[in-house]
């Protein structure tokens, strides 16, 4: 048996009987009569804030979620609550973008490319402290830009052997060193991090200047990489001034799907 929201919330514990919040993105109606009473939604309401600012929509195909998808993004930019960032898997937003403008809104295929640099640090000098004994730059290596570079190199069913990750790794080093950016660096003079960050084209010249013990696994290495490169071709170029940004995964190749979300994540 299907059941409608409003009976739906009924079930939930200590529920109020409401849906939404007071005020926010108006989603639709629930009961009908005189008992009919709007549904807002916002993430970050004062009055009655969300114990969880997230929103899933569920049902059949054909329902509307893609509907409740836009009438709930263009609500937030229309109301000036949130900027927002859409993975557009069947183009679904792009007469949205095209009405808003280069002012408002910005679109990119990320099947020709992503304007995001995987090399680009996730802190900046204030969050830098000189007496933490923590290698901020080690850590980022470790636990996020290699399993980026392992996406692009291995297939779900490869793993990076242990030599190839410390290859791999010492080339990092040696490419952010390029840059002045180095553990040392980050601890007494923070603000290198102010500069240009290296990409992956300057991460491959540091390979091909660098030979691995193995140069046969060097050279294998270098090949994969060359292959992809036209999915990272710079630095970061997204605008942090537009309330709408999509980006366009319609054909991108599923096997990047899982890095290109990750990347999302970042921005």
């Amino acid at each position: 048996m299907l059941l409608p929201s409003d009976v739906l919330s009924s079930f939930l514990h200590l529920n109020s009987g409401s849906i939404g919040t007071p005020t926010g993105v108006f989603l639709g109606w629930v009961t009908s009569g005189a008992r009919r009473t709007p549904v807002y939604y916002h993430p970050w309401c004062e009055e009655r804030p969300p114990d969880n600012p997230h929103l899933v929509v569920m049902g059949q195909s054909g329902k509307g979620k893609s509907f409740v998808g836009k009438v709930l993004v263009t609500g937030l930019l229309g109301l000036g609550i949130a900027d927002v960032v859409v993975l557009d898997k069947d183009d679904d937003y792009l007469p949205l973008q095209q009405f808003l403008g280069g002012n408002e809104s910005q679109c990119y295929d990320l099947a020709r490319g992503c304007p995001l640099n995987f090399f680009d640090l996730p802190f900046g000098p204030d969050e830098v402290d000189p007496n933490d004994p923590i290698d901020l730059l080690g850590s980022f290596l470790e636990q996020q830009w290699l399993t980026d570079l392992t996406l692009l190199l291995c297939s779900e069913e490869e793993r990076l052997s242990k030599s190839e990750e410390a290859y791999l790794l010492h080339l990092a080093r040696l490419t952010y060193a390029a840059c002045g950016i180095t553990s040392e660096a980050l601890r007494s003079h923070p603000q290198c991090l102010m500069g240009p960050m290296p990409t992956l084209a300057d991460y491959m010249s540091t390979m091909r200047a660098t030979p691995a013990a193995n140069p046969e696994q060097g050279a294998g290495l270098l090949a994969r990489l060359e292959r992809v490169a036209y999915l990272f071709r710079g630095q970061t170029s997204v605008r942090l001034d537009r309330p709408l940004t999509i980006f366009s995964i319609k054909e991108l190749h599923e096997r990047w799907y899982a890095l290109k979300n990750m990347k999302q994540e970042c921005i």
